[in-house]
């Protein structure tokens, strides 16, 4: 039998959660049974790790020898535990990579982070430049990519938009603190012919020097976003400079696919992309959009493009758009790989 490995989902509706229950779903869809305990929880994180706790010590009566289980990592203080529990009643693991604590968060060494993953019996990682990586530290288990991450929704965006080559409107969701995205505040500085279109928490309105050039709309759920954002293009750009993406946050962006790419493209936008990042090909190879080394550079080639070319990237958009919204790369990748 395949299994998958479900919890309780502790802190509200973020990415993480929300590409983690997706692929629940999209395996439950193939065939893939649950075991553990799936609930939904806002505040009591006491609750959350006692009902994951049972959740893994459930395997100990649900797993057969020859069964297969996919644990979605990080899995907090119970993924080490749940690979050993799984192999000593003769079954398979399988990890599907969301995030690395060692090379973003810092809250693990490298070596021990690989030493965790290396308990998986099959990895399924975000891309090729995170398998590179991953091997080159000493990650030594077979590895399937993901390509990209689905996004479940049943939501459509049905706003018209033109393509005039007048004032671009350029989308950004996520977290837009300073600490964060230090180059969102100075961006306006040189933005000519564009301006942002801000969705999230945390902006600091105060810090920016011309309010003019940026639409902030505050924290709207995604399936509202979908439906109802009306932009060109969506941003993957983290960090704080404008004209490369670094720090922590920025040079992570090499290695994952971030979530919000896929939010993007089910929104319909074409994707403005780091040409450093590890989801740089895919957007390319698709036709999805483009890749800039600087935002800089958006001044010179937002002018260029044509309502031919502008349409052409929509249209693949929308293409890309349904796979996601069916969960094909989680039942392509991840049921390939069990």
């Amino acid at each position: 039998m395949k299994y998958y490995l479900t919890k309780c989902y502790h802190g509200g509706m973020n990415a993480g959660n929300k590409a983690k229950m997706d692929i629940e779903v999209s395996l439950a869809e193939v065939g893939f049974r649950a075991v553990g305990i799936h609930s939904y929880n806002r505040r009591n994180s006491l609750w959350a790790f006692l009902q994951n706790l049972v959740g893994v010590c459930s395997l100990l009566f649900v797993i057969r020898k020859g069964d297969t289980v996919v644990v979605q990592y990080p899995y907090k203080k119970f993924y080490a535990w749940a690979c050993r529990l799984i192999h000593l009643k003769g079954g398979q693991t399988v990890t599907v990579i969301h995030d690395l604590g060692a090379f973003r968060r810092k809250k693990k060494s490298i070596a021990k982070e690989i030493g965790l993953l290396n308990r998986s019996d099959g990895l399924v990682v975000h891309n090729d430049s995170m398998k590179a990586w991953l091997q080159d530290h000493g990650l030594n288990r077979p590895m399937e990519c993901l390509e990209v991450f689905d996004y479940l929704s049943d939501t459509e965006n049905l706003v018209p938009r033109n393509w005039d080559n007048g004032c671009v409107k350029v989308m950004y969701a996520g977290a837009l603190s300073f600490q964060k995205n230090a180059y969102l505040y100075n961006i306006a500085d040189f933005m000519k012919g564009w301006q942002l279109e801000l969705y999230g928490k945390g902006f600091e309105v105060a810090r920016i020097n011309k309010e003019r050039d940026f639409h902030y709309h505050g924290f709207v759920a995604s399936d509202e976003l979908i439906a109802c954002c009306d932009a060109h293009f969506g941003l993957v750009w983290e960090g704080d400079s404008p004209d490369t993406c670094r720090g922590s946050f920025g040079e992570y962006l090499a290695l994952n696919n971030p979530h919000k790419l896929s939010l993007y493209i089910r929104c319909g936008l074409p994707i403005i992309i780091w040409k450093e990042a590890a989801m740089a090909p895919f957007v390319l190879a698709n036709g999805l959009g483009v890749a800039v080394g600087s935002l800089k550079e958006l001044n010179d080639l937002l002018p260029t493009l044509t309502a031919n070319q502008y349409e052409e990237m929509r249209k693949n958009v929308l293409r890309i758009g349904g796979l996601l919204k069916s969960g094909f790369y989680a039942k392509k990748h991840i049921d390939g790989c069990a």
